[in-house]
């Protein structure tokens, strides 16, 4: 199948397929633990015990190269392996290093078959990140969640747990994903309201309503301007049925999706969801003209949205 090569295409195809509408459990990575400790005590201790070492066993510089792709110098990555001579058993390293470096750059295409044909995978966390983003967008979702987990089982990588928390939304597997973005929450606290939204938009899959109002309200107590915060909240006491307050609630989706929208237009759509919310109350309410004011908005920020593209 052909891949999208656009840079924003991982940001986009996850959380339209997994939490608005990434399962192949593989051990823990060996780190020095009690065996009475807890797994995620265990995935903390692995974050805190884990260092990148210089050369692998192949005389590969995986430091350097780890740095190269986590700054986005595929080339640099790709250097620093060719300068190396290849030797018995590192194909499998090798094609790792290679499909990261294509990833990186955003060819999907290249880098899927060079992931696909390895057979023992070691890594490190922004190559398995590369790896499961890669598998994500050819939705091959369980090889995308043995991938963010091993860069996770090293060091709790952000990345590969946001991709893992989609993953598993994409195949059913909603608890798993809740207690994903539950750790996202607490160990990366700069984006906790976002996680706690995300958290919420998957408890409302699961039509726990209560949970997921309670986990948009978190949210919006760590971050009052988290449009997708109100926006879950909204939704929510409409399912609940507390129209008037979905009704409030949703406003202040639009007022937060609103702000945005002068350094980020794809607030847009958020603001449209928001104003779709309200105009689901509204007809639920009997407000018909409220409820045609907002659909009208919907249809005027559609048309702008298009022309843009379009080029008008």
């Amino acid at each position: 199948m052909h891949l999208p090569q656009s840079k924003n295409s991982i940001c986009f195809l996850l959380p339209l397929l997994a939490v608005w509408t990434l399962s192949l459990p593989v051990p823990p990575a060996p780190a020095q633990t009690r065996p009475n400790q807890k797994p995620e005590q265990k995935t903390e201790a692995a974050r805190a015990t884990y260092r990148i070492p210089v050369k692998d066993k192949y005389g590969l510089p995986i430091a350097q190269i780890e740095y190269q792709l986590k700054t986005r110098n595929s080339k640099g990555a790709l250097a620093a392996l060719a300068k190396v001579p290849r030797s018995i058993g590192d194909e499998d390293r090798r094609n790792m290093i290679a499909g990261a470096a294509k990833a990186n750059d955003n060819d999907f295409d290249g880098a899927l078959p060079l992931f696909s044909r390895i057979k023992v995978f070691e890594g490190t966390p922004t190559e398995y990140f590369l790896a499961a983003k890669t598998f994500a967008i050819a939705q091959d979702f369980p090889k995308a969640i043995e991938m963010a987990t091993r860069g996770i089982n090293l060091n709790n990588d952000q990345k590969c747990l946001e991709i893992r928390a989609g993953a598993y939304s994409n195949i059913g597997r909603f608890d798993e994903a809740i207690q994903d973005y539950e750790t996202l929450a607490r160990v990366y606290p700069a984006w906790t309201a976002d996680y706690l939204s995300k958290e919420a938009a998957t408890l409302l899959k699961l039509n726990r309503f209560k949970e997921a109002l309670l986990a948009a309200e978190r949210a919006i107590k760590v971050n009052p301007n988290e449009a997708g915060a109100y926006l879950m909240k909204a939704t929510a006491l409409r399912k609940l049925g507390r129209l008037a307050e979905a009704v409030e609630a949703s406003t202040r989706s639009m007022e937060a999706a609103r702000a945005r929208l002068s350094r980020n237009k794809e607030a847009v759509f958020l603001l449209n969801r928001a104003l779709e919310e309200r105009a689901t109350c509204y007809q639920m309410l009997g407000k018909r003209r409220e409820e045609a004011a907002d659909r009208d908005e919907i249809k005027r920020n559609s048309n702008q949205v298009m022309n843009e593209l379009i080029g008008r």
